[in-house]
């Protein structure tokens, strides 16, 4: 192929002006007001059989041309919209769509036209992206010095995090050559707007009152008359930054009176019946890391911890008190700042929660095994071993295999609850502890303790105005409950 030339769709003033082949008549043959010849040179409504033909089988225009009028309907490079007055040279059509930027110009009619759709000035927009048996185009051959640039992304679009019921918003920023033409995919589907998607065929890609099930991988495809380009994969999850989801099921909580090193308070009063089966209904986010001392201080303005140095070292040194008190502000920033509804809050786990989610589905004494000589045990918590007396930096660990870090060790956990010397007896649904107490309980051993307080079973308890330098807490993200 010659230098400088390349092909693409024709632009609607080439294809018209093909078409056309130096007539000014409503066809390329003529004026043919009652459509009588028609069907000499087009597959329309009334001679296609309601179906596609076979290329070149009717007359061509002037120029040898065959189907211009009818067959399928050609896609033309140019945006659709309003004719502009004037002498032109070249044109390309507007920049944007005069009645839909997103539609592209089709012409020439189909097998499903009337005739008056078939007319050689005839036009209609159509969206670039949609895909109908009577739609087609042809290709020109044409000259383009320096060639043109194909579309190619500047900026992809990044993952986040939204909490249900707000709206994420994914852009994409392109350069080329010509127009610009985009489309969405989620999980490699293509996207339609609907009442809560819109801009799917856009560079910014909105979906509203977000839920769980448009959690996935977002992906845009952008291009022009000299090619397309792909975007990275953007994830879109539901839920807080640094959270993560804990769906409802059921879990054996506590201990069997078998289990090594076992404490009285790990299972129900009579220690002989069966242990306690929990139900949890309603699934909850939880953090992926125990509250840290960077966080603490942007909400509370003040860092208590005896240990500091570094921001992501766990918060300590704080009381219950003072836990809660961090989700109720916490809840109170994030809704100001438009991240959280009015739906939803923070809070610190119930100790049913907070065994749940640290077991991820596992019954033995910690969530990797049993691990008898807690040879183990160094590489998922810091503990009295290895921790040299002091907290360390959050998610240095080895994770749980729901993806959340330090359950074992490091600072020792508030749970929301006051503490029983028992667990409740037979099945429970979501339990909340005691309805008072002296003390509330507290989970998951610390940098102090020794690996026999790190099982996932081992509870503790506290009185609420306690602060110690082995004492923190991780918050989770629940609805706020329905009113009876």
């Amino acid at each position: 192929m010659p230098r400088d030339w390349v092909y693409r769709l024709p632009t609607e003033a080439e294809w018209e002006y093909a078409c056309r082949a130096g007539t000014n008549t409503a066809f390329s043959y003529g004026e043919d007001p009652a459509y009588a010849q028609l069907g000499d040179c087009a597959w329309y409504g009334s001679n296609s059989g309601q179906q596609p033909q076979t290329v070149g089988l009717l007359q061509p225009n002037a120029w040898g041309l065959y189907d211009t009028h009818g067959n399928v309907f050609e896609w033309c490079l140019d945006l659709y919209g309003t004719y502009r007055g004037g002498s032109l040279t070249d044109p390309r059509g507007p920049s944007a769509g005069s009645s839909n930027v997103s539609s592209n110009v089709i012409r020439g009619g189909s097998w499903t036209s009337p005739g008056p759709v078939c007319r050689s000035a005839y036009r209609h927009g159509y969206r670039p992206f949609a895909q109908r048996n009577h739609l087609g185009f042809r290709v020109v051959l044409a000259y383009a010095p320096g060639h043109g640039e194909p579309a190619r992304i500047t900026q992809p679009p990044t993952s986040q995090s939204v909490v249900p019921g707000l709206a994420a918003t994914f852009t994409v920023r392109a350069a080329g050559t010509e127009l610009l033409y985009y489309q969405w995919y989620k999980d490699g589907v293509k996207l339609l707007p609907s009442g809560r998607v819109s801009g799917v065929e856009g560079a910014t890609l909105t979906i509203r009152n977000l839920t769980r099930e448009d959690e996935g991988a977002y992906t845009v495809v952008v291009s022009n008359g000299w090619g397309q380009a792909t975007s990275r994969v953007a994830t879109l999850t539901a839920g807080p930054a640094g959270f993560v989801w804990i769906p409802p099921g059921s879990f054996t909580m506590g201990s069997p009176t078998s289990e090594q090193d076992r404490q009285p308070d790990e299972g129900p009063p009579t220690q002989v019946g069966p242990p306690t089966q929990v139900m949890i209904t309603r699934g909850f986010w939880i953090g992926r890391h125990e509250v840290t001392q960077g966080e603490y201080q942007a909400v509370m303005g003040s860092n208590p911890s005896h240990f500091q140095g570094e921001t992501n070292l766990p918060v300590e040194s704080v009381s219950w008190y003072e836990a809660t008190n961090y989700c109720a502000r916490l809840t109170v920033r994030e809704r100001a700042a438009g991240r959280l509804t009015s739906a939803y809050f923070y809070r610190l786990p119930t100790e049913a929660e907070w065994e749940y989610a640290c077991r991820a589905g596992t019954t033995t004494r910690f969530y990797y095994g049993n691990d008898p000589g807690y040879s183990q045990l160094t590489n998922y918590a810091w503990y009295s071993a290895n921790s040299g007396n002091t907290t360390h930096p959050v998610g240095r660990k080895q994770p749980n295999p729901r993806g959340l870090y330090d359950m074992y060790g490091n600072v020792s956990e508030w749970c929301l609850d006051w503490y029983a010397s028992s667990l409740p007896d037979g099945s429970v649904t979501d339990p909340k502890g005691p309805a008072s107490s002296s003390c509330h309980v507290f989970r998951g051993g610390s940098w102090h303790f020794d690996g026999d307080y790190c099982r996932s079973a081992f509870r503790a308890n506290l009185t609420p105005r306690y602060r110690g330098y082995g004492i923190g807490f991780r918050v989770v993200l629940v609805p706020v409950p329905s009113q009876p």
